[in-house]
């Protein structure tokens, strides 16, 4: 199953100057999975995502590592969703992640990921709340209507450490003056008034996102394995911290 083609990193991963479609659908701007593992850390919630992928623009082969922290697990959709942080005397990932229960999986609150390709590299942290109002940075969860299909869900949000300088405006009160006649003196008066100013302000040179489906294969215990669907290239795994390398 292919993630929409309508969404930034199907597949994949994206990485341009912003999420407007004419970035969104541009080849220099998209990788897709090759070969990509996520083991998460059973007992600590710790995961991480590492592998080889394609930059679609020209066939070059790039690596990502990605350490995802926090991890919370939810259940439900809309204002049913349920939140709680990860406690691996409680939570059973492998239950969890195999339920398909619409809504059902866990999020990470923070993550770190570098993109390279041997001669040079990026480093990106995710977007958390307030940046573009999510609850996390990465989920993997059941979604029943995704495209048109049903399947785990892998999504992710990217910003890159560089910044660049941009230019909004926004309401600020500002003190003024006019010019009153006092006492047969002209003298300036100050007030305060609500106005439109430009303001400078630093933002990601980059932003990036992943968008692409997960299955969840059996292995032997104690270890559960995920393949991100497209082309059956790369995979996903679930791993106690004893068996990781």
């Amino acid at each position: 199953m292919d993630a929409p083609k309508n969404y930034a990193g199907r597949d994949g991963l994206f990485v341009g100057s912003n999420f407007n479609y004419s970035t969104v659908n541009a080849s220099r701007n998209n990788w897709t999975f090759s070969d990509v593992k996520l083991s998460i850390n059973d007992v600590t919630g710790v995961a991480n995502m590492a592998g080889s992928m394609n930059r679609n623009s020209d066939n070059s082969s790039w690596t990502i590592n990605t350490t995802l922290n926090d991890l919370v697990v939810r259940t439900g959709t809309g204002a049913g969703t349920s939140r709680q942080n990860y406690n691996s005397g409680s939570d059973n990932l492998s239950s969890l992640l195999s339920s398909a229960t619409n809504g059902t999986g866990v999020e990470w609150k923070s993550l770190d990921m570098t993109l390279s390709n041997g001669s040079s590299s990026w480093d990106f942290g995710g977007f958390a709340m307030p940046d573009m109002g999510h609850l996390n940075v990465a989920e993997l969860f059941f979604r029943s209507n995704f495209g048109g299909a049903s399947g785990l869900i892998f999504d992710a949000w990217y910003k890159s450490d560089e910044t660049v300088t941009k230019y909004r405006h926004v309401k600020k009160i500002v003190t003024t003056y006019r010019w009153v006649k006092r006492n047969g003196k002209w003298v300036k008066k100050y007030y305060d008034v609500e106005k439109w100013v430009k303001e400078a302000y630093q933002a990601p040179k980059y932003v990036g996102d992943t968008k692409a489906y997960a299955h969840m294969n059996p292995v032997p215990l104690p270890a559960a394995a995920f393949l991100f669907a497209p082309a059956l290239l790369g995979f996903l795994g679930l791993r106690r911290k004893a068996k990781q390398v």
